[in-house]
């Protein structure tokens, strides 16, 4: 997609990507490639099942023999109302029963100082901060905390931060910490690769 935002110095223009984009690995349609010991495997991964909670981890930060990077990357996603019941394959003789609808509850991003850039061959995650987005379940607030600072936020920003992690809540599991009844549904998680092709990689 075309890029929107700009870096912290108003220079370099940054990505952006669709959360659903990154799932796509678990479609069961994609398939991966590996190669260990001189054997190529390819393999494609399925989700059939899904857990009360999700925890989303993007890999921001990687390494090289020089120095460390981060990806600063804006991935889009939803704070409320994640379908997930058109993107996967779920076994289960009642779809209709099985709840695909998840809230986000908690956001976790990192941060870098305005002047840390790539030519400053510094290691990201010893000078980036970390900030905390919650939901009060009650008001349905939201807060930004820092240390010790807390403060009231609204939910259209928290899909534009470098977010690291992201837990995400069935509606059922959300709705009972606000007071509601639980809905009993089956729900578990489970990733089924297939049957993997091994070929022998010519010398």
């Amino acid at each position: 997609p075309m890029p929107r935002f700009k870096d912290s110095r108003g220079g370099n223009i940054i990505p952006q990507i669709p959360l659903f984009d990154l799932l796509t690995k678990y479609n069961g349609v994609k398939f991966f490639d590996s190669v260990k010991a001189g054997i190529q495997t390819r393999c494609r991964f399925t989700i059939t099942k899904l857990p009360p909670y999700l925890i989303f981890h993007l890999k921001r930060f990687s390494k090289n023999n020089f120095t460390a990077e981060k990806n600063p990357t804006i991935v889009n996603f939803p704070v409320k109302n994640l379908q997930l019941n058109d993107h996967f394959a779920f076994e289960s003789p009642f779809p209709s029963l099985i709840d695909t609808k998840f809230n986000l509850v908690s956001n976790v991003c990192h941060d870098l100082p305005a002047g840390l850039g790539k030519e400053a061959q510094q290691d990201p995650l010893q000078y980036g901060t970390y900030r905390v987005h919650l939901r009060h379940p009650a008001s349905d607030q939201w807060y930004e905390i820092q240390d010790l600072h807390v403060a009231e936020t609204i939910p259209q920003l928290i899909s534009l931060s470098e977010s690291l992690f992201s837990i995400y809540a069935s509606s059922s599991s959300s709705s009972s910490t606000s007071g509601e009844p639980e809905k009993k549904t089956d729900r578990h998680v489970s990733f089924t690769p297939l049957p993997p092709t091994t070929v022998k990689r010519a010398a």
